[in-house]
Order: C-alpha cells, then sequence, then structure tokens
C-alpha cells in the first residue's frame, strides 16, 4: 500500500521499512533534513537541468507506528524524525531535434 501525494511524492511501506519518494519541498514539509554534502549534491545535479527524486527510508531496526497489511488502510509511518535520506535520482528529458517544429 501507498499514499500518494500529488506533485509533491508518496509514502508507502518497503521490506517492513517507511518510505518516502518525492521532492525535496516534500522532504522539507515531512521534517527529513538533508545534510550539508547531501543538499549540495541535489542541488548540482538540479542545476543542469535535471530533476531529483529524493528518498528516505526509515532505519531497519525502527517499527512502523501504522504497518501496512491486508486489513489496515492507514498508511505507513515512521516515528517522528525516523525517516533519513538514503539517497536520489536525476531525471532528464533530452529534447529532440523536432521539438521547435512540435511547439510553433
Amino acid at each position: 500500500r501507498y499514499e500518494n501525494f500529488p506533485g509533491e511524492g508518496l509514502k508507502c511501506e518497503v521490506s517492513g521499512r517507511a518510505c518516502v519518494i518525492g521532492t525535496r519541498r516534500f522532504m522539507l514539509q515531512l521534517g527529513i533534513e538533508m545534510s550539508a554534502a547531501q543538499e549540495e549534491q541535489v542541488s548540482s545535479v538540479e542545476s543542469t537541468g535535471s530533476a531529483s527524486c529524493l528518498v528516505a527510508l526509515s532505519p531497519l531496526d525502527s517499527p512502523l507506528d501504522s504497518p501496512l497489511d491486508s486489513e489496515s488502510d492507514a498508511t505507513c509511518a515512521a516515528p517522528q524524525g525516523e525517516l533519513r535520506l538514503a539517497g536520489f535520482l536525476a531525471v532528464a528529458d533530452t529534447l529532440k531535434p523536432e521539438a521547435p517544429q512540435v511547439i510553433h
């Protein structure tokens, strides 16, 4: 199960761990902080025109507040402050040669 936040990201459970995937703004709204080094890496990738998709996970030994199972509609939730940035994906789309013609 997962909970979608359109334009921001999603919350889900992966192998018993709380997981959040989404924008930098979404992570900040959830209180998931980035170190200065992580911030620099994400900013560097975004400065090339790529979009970043950040991934945060709860620790392996951290129990979920609301475990997901077939009988529950609750979304996963790790204890406040438990989620940590695990990495990010850079997504880029190259323009095709015919793009200017399509726009006009």
